[in-house]
Parts: structure tokens; sequence; C-alpha cells
């Protein structure tokens, strides 16, 4: 399965500091648990608390909805 991504995405996947690289920083502490950087990383962009973990919610909802309709 091909998926395409914008530039900006692309580039936060490779590792450049742009603003999704934040988000995706972000998302990767919350996954490892790390709740002082999720803090601070949050802090950093303007979130809080519900503002991460219901949109983490719902993307892992999504993924594992194209996954299971691309199996």
């Amino acid at each position: 399965m091909d998926l395409f991504v914008t530039e900006p995405v692309q580039q936060a996947l490779l590792g450049k500091r742009n603003a999704q690289r934040s988000v995706l920083d972000l998302v990767l502490a919350y996954e490892r648990g790390e709740w002082a950087e999720i803090a601070r990383l949050a802090e950093a962009i303007g979130l809080e608390g519900p503002d991460i973990t219901n949109p983490y919610r719902d993307a892992v909802s999504w993924a594992n909805d194209v996954f299971a309709a691309a199996s």
C-alpha cells in the first residue's frame, strides 16, 4: 500500500525540524509514556490534556480502520 504525504510531513518523518516534526515528537513521547516530555512539547505548541488524548485516540482508530480495509 502506498501512502502519499505532503512535503512537510515527509521532511518531519526524515527528522527535519518543522511544525509537523514537533507534533510527531509529541506523539512519540505520548506513545512512550514520557509525561514530562509530553508536557514540555505540548506547551511549546500550545496544547494540553484533551487536546492531545482525543486526537491521538481518533488517529489510532482511523489507522486501524484503514489497515483493516486494506487487508
